[in-house]
C-alpha cells in the first residue's frame, strides 16, 4: 500500500513537469530564448528538477539560463548571482565540489561588494561556501566561515532566532566532523 501514494506523487510530479516544460517551450516560441519570461520559466523548471533529484537536467537548464543572463545583464546583476548560486547548489548535489566552490566563492565576493558583509543573503552565501569547503575536507576554513556567520547572526538577530540556531547547528556539525577526522 505504501507504493501507491508514492506512485501517485510521482505521477503528479511528472504531470507538473510536463506542464512546466510546456510553459518553457511556449515562452521560447512566443517570446524567444532570451526573453526574461523564458529565462524565468527555465529557472523555475530547473529548481523543480533539482528538488526532484533530476540534477543533470537542472544543471543543463541553469547553465543555459546563466549564459544568457551573463551576456544580457552582466556578471554582477542580482539575477545572475542568484542563478550562479542555484547552479552551485546543483553542482554540490552532483558531487562536483570544485565547480560548486568556484561559483560560490564568486557569489560571496559579489554579495559582499554589493550588499555588505552582514546582509542575510551574503551570510547565507558564506554559509553555503563553508559547507562546500567542509565537503572538500577544508574543515578549518569552513569552521572559520561558520563561526563568522554565527557571530554576525547572534549580534544582529539574537541567540534565539531560527537563523542563528541553524548557524549554530552547522558549526556544531562541522566541529563533530573535525573531531571524527582528528583534524584539530
Amino acid at each position: 500500500m505504501n507504493s501507491q501514494p508514492s506512485a501517485q506523487i510521482d505521477r503528479v510530479a511528472n504531470i507538473g513537469n510536463i506542464s512546466r516544460v510546456r510553459v518553457v517551450e511556449s515562452c521560447r516560441q512566443a517570446l524567444g530564448e532570451e526573453h526574461p519570461e523564458t529565462l524565468s520559466a527555465t529557472q523555475e523548471l530547473a529548481v523543480r528538477f533539482r528538488k526532484q533529484g533530476r540534477l543533470t537536467w537542472a544543471r543543463s537548464l541553469f547553465e543555459r539560463a546563466l549564459a544568457i543572463q551573463r551576456r544580457q545583464l552582466g556578471p554582477r546583476h542580482p539575477d545572475v548571482v542568484s542563478n550562479e548560486e542555484n547552479l552551485s547548489e546543483t553542482l554540490f548535489a552532483l558531487g562536483e565540489f570544485d565547480g560548486a566552490r568556484v561559483l560560490q566563492e564568486r557569489v560571496v565576493s559579489v554579495r559582499r561588494l554589493s550588499m555588505g558583509e552582514t546582509h542575510p543573503l551574503t551570510l547565507s552565501a558564506i554559509s553555503e561556501l563553508a559547507e562546500i569547503l567542509c565537503a572538500q575536507g577544508e574543515f578549518e576554513r569552513g569552521c572559520e566561515l561558520q563561526e563568522f556567520v554565527l557571530d554576525v547572526r547572534i549580534q544582529v538577530l539574537g541567540e534565539q532566532h531560527p537563523d542563528t540556531q541553524l548557524a549554530e547547528d552547522r558549526l556544531y556539525e562541522t566541529l563533530l566532523e573535525m573531531n571524527a577526522f582528528h583534524i584539530y
